[in-house]
């Protein structure tokens, strides 16, 4: 399975975009950027390989087989499905990102499940934190955000799998998530 390829072609879905431009209008303060150049969509790769991975490994043990393509338009199916929730799921958790103080461990732990850490990036652990709340939303996120939506409502049985598979094991940041996608809900 290719991350880089289920993302280009869930970026290529009209579907998708859609739901993008949706997104956008219901929170208007997020930096949102069209940007997409191969550096971000190499970067989205390598930070959702292992989500995805996650998803794959579930479905082939539902009895489901997909090809990245396939894989794609069944996400997107999916995300279409629960729109509405989606996206007041991931305003949410936008907002929640936005407000909340990053914890260092918190961090150095997702750079760890992204293989990459701040020596690599050249940057303190303050410059790093800085850019996570001024950094802007591409068309990933919506994939991004969707992923522990999709495990929170279907394999909430798999959270603690889902957490070792995505490196976050020993971070709050799920918990934190699912908080977020228990209040949305209501």
């Amino acid at each position: 399975m290719y991350a880089q390829t289920i993302i280009s072609e869930l970026f290529q879905l009209s579907e998708y975009t859609m739901l993008w431009e949706e997104l956008k209008n219901q929170y208007p303060n997020a930096n949102f950027t069209e940007d997409m150049d191969n550096h971000r969509l190499s970067a989205a790769a390598d930070t959702l390989v292992n989500d995805l991975q996650f998803i794959v490994s579930s479905l082939e043990t539902e009895g489901h087989e997909f090809s990245e393509q396939e894989l794609a338009v069944y996400l997107c199916n999916k995300m279409i499905l629960q729109k509405a929730r989606l996206l007041q799921y991931i305003t949410a958790v936008l907002l929640y990102l936005k407000n909340e103080e990053l914890s260092d461990s918190d961090v150095e732990a997702s750079l760890a499940a992204a293989g990459t850490d701040l020596s690599e990036l050249g940057m303190t652990l303050e410059e790093f934190k800085q850019l996570l709340k001024q950094g802007d939303y591409d068309k990933s996120c919506l994939l991004e955000y969707f992923i522990p939506f999709e495990v929170f409502n279907n394999y909430q049985d798999k959270l603690d799998a889902y957490r070792a598979a995505t490196g976050e094991a020993n971070s709050t940041y799920i918990n934190e998530l699912f908080v977020v996608y228990t209040a949305s809900l209501q």
